[in-house]
């Protein structure tokens, strides 16, 4: 009876070896396959990234010269609006 348990207990434990090795091999191809997916991820992040640092400098670079024409235009629409009122003080009205 000692010899049957003694038998039994021995292929439990090389069972349980095996399912140890195995339950191992899954858990270090688990951690490849997410290590490989996530290095993905980030390379697909940083284009994107990159993509959209791209595209707002081009609209903001555009969104500026926009500004900068309207001050301009601004500006000149003073510089006109002084001039005449200049040209009524002097007595040189158009």
């Amino acid at each position: 009876m000692i010899a049957q348990d003694m038998t039994r207990l021995i292929g439990e434990i090389s069972d349980l070896h095996e399912k140890r090795a195995a339950l191992m091999s899954d858990l270090n191809q688990g951690s490849r396959d997410l290590a490989t997916s996530m290095a993905g991820f980030c390379t697909h992040l940083a284009e994107e990234r990159s993509e959209m640092a791209k595209r707002t400098k081009s609209e903001r670079t555009a969104y500026v010269q926009q500004l900068k024409d309207q001050v301009n235009a601004h500006c000149r629409g003073v510089a006109s609006d002084l001039a005449e009122v200049r040209r009524c003080w002097s007595g040189r009205a158009s």
